[in-house]
């Protein structure tokens, strides 16, 4: 089926290939507004299933997505000398030590390039062959890490939204009658009680070394089935058991421990699994970092400070990393975010404890902790001896953001 590009315009054509970018390589994709981006749409980080299949295997690191629109095609010729020119202004600027992007963030391993303009696939001359010879040459010149790349002129994206109905419906400036015969069948679905699926946009820190594509697509499967039976968040023990199959999926090796059910073993490291809330803006509140019965024993700040400072020391040894799963509901939809807390921030708190940082309340004391360099506050702790429980809040830009997720469950009627 043959579909008019050009009338989507350059913002929806860059809305186009961010959605078909999320079906096509999976839901790891991290998506750019509007605004100045560097050069990407969307980026992608880790080990993804695409391309699949390839000669070379799927791909594995950091990818990057570039939309090239062009108003007005006029032929394959003109536009393939279009579509080169644009490749090397845009590998220029990755390949110039001195330009803005270069210095503002690291460069892709991978490049999907996406265009609304035909180019010709006759062997050597045509411009789908010398789109790849020039791409080679301006990685040989300009010594880019450049590992892979694929092209989606139009034929491609074409083929993509013929098997993808659900990605081309919501472009109304090409809307087919098959498109307006599925809008009439999802009608009568809600009509007759039937659920249409769940949706779920997945957001990737491009820093984390425990999320890749594999890993949120999987998470992101296993949420939208979660909703498609539930109208509720998903708990933090069903969360965990998605963390166990989304490491399968992604080849990282896993263990569960019975005897604690928030603790597990990833990748020969020891992580504790703590749920989590926002309470305030930009801050994290963590309720329980540990639970201890001696707590209830203290009376005076100094007392709090001499057992904090005991406790909290033996409580680092017993794990490498303190995961945070967070969920919330929205309007509309939930959200769930893969957190941690890094393990020198608390570290850095209990070298800090002394009575001072204490102030006492009724049932609980309250501590304040600087970061040493800035003089800003790093953490807030709260000895609640009522529930003999130690809990911290910290602000989230001391927290590393791995992954979200966004479901949007759904619809019912009746």
């Amino acid at each position: 089926m043959d579909y008019d590009l050009t009338r989507l315009g350059s913002r929806e054509f860059e809305h186009l290939t961010q959605a078909l970018a999320i079906r096509v390589i999976g839901n790891g994709v991290s998506i750019f507004g509007d605004g100045r981006d560097g050069g990407r749409e969307a980026v992608f980080h880790g080990r993804i299933a695409f391309p699949d299949p390839d000669p070379s295997g799927s791909w594995n690191g950091y990818g990057v997505l570039q939309a090239k629109f062009r108003l007005r095609p006029l032929g394959t010729k003109s536009d393939t000398a279009w579509f080169l020119s644009e490749i090397r202004r845009e590998l220029g600027k990755w390949g110039d030590h001195l330009s803005a992007r270069a210095k503002s963030g690291k460069l892709p391993e991978y490049l999907v390039l996406a265009t609304n303009v035909v180019l010709s696939s006759v062997a050597d001359s045509g411009g789908i062959d010398r789109v790849d010879e020039a791409i080679k040459e301006l990685v040989a010149k300009y010594n880019l890490p450049l590992r892979g790349w694929k092209v989606w002129h139009y034929d491609q994206i074409r083929t993509f939204l013929d098997l993808y109905p659900e990605v081309r419906q919501p472009y109304e400036a090409m809307v087919t009658s098959g498109d307006v015969l599925a809008q009439v069948r999802n009608s009568l679905q809600l009509l007759n009680n039937q659920k249409p699926q769940a949706t779920v946009d997945a957001t990737l820190s491009e820093d984390s070394d425990v999320v890749d594509g594999i890993f949120s697509a999987k998470t992101a499967k296993l949420l939208e089935l979660h909703h498609e039976l539930h109208d509720t968040p998903a708990t933090a023990t069903f969360f965990k058991a998605i963390l166990g199959k989304a490491f399968k999926a992604q080849g990282a090796s896993f263990e569960s421990n019975p005897m604690d059910p928030f603790s597990i073993t990833v990748k020969g490291q020891r992580w504790i699994l703590k749920a989590t809330k926002e309470i305030t803006r930009g801050d994290v509140f963590l309720p329980k970092l540990s639970e201890t019965r001696r707590l209830r024993e203290v009376q005076t700040t100094e007392e709090c400070a001499n057992y904090v400072r005991s406790h909290l020391a033996g409580e680092m040894g017993k794990f490498d990393r303190i995961i945070l799963l967070r969920s919330e509901e929205r309007f509309r939809g939930f959200t769930y975010r893969l957190m941690e807390i890094p393990k020198n921030v608390l570290e850095c708190a209990i070298e800090q404890v002394d009575a001072s940082k204490f102030r006492k309340g009724r049932f609980t004391f309250f501590g304040d902790f600087e970061h040493p360099h800035t003089r800003t506050r790093l953490l807030t702790m709260r000895c609640d001896r009522s529930v003999e429980k130690i809990g911290v809040t910290i602000p989230t830009r001391y927290c590393i953001q791995h992954a979200s997720w966004l479901v949007r469950p759904s619809f019912t009627t009746g």
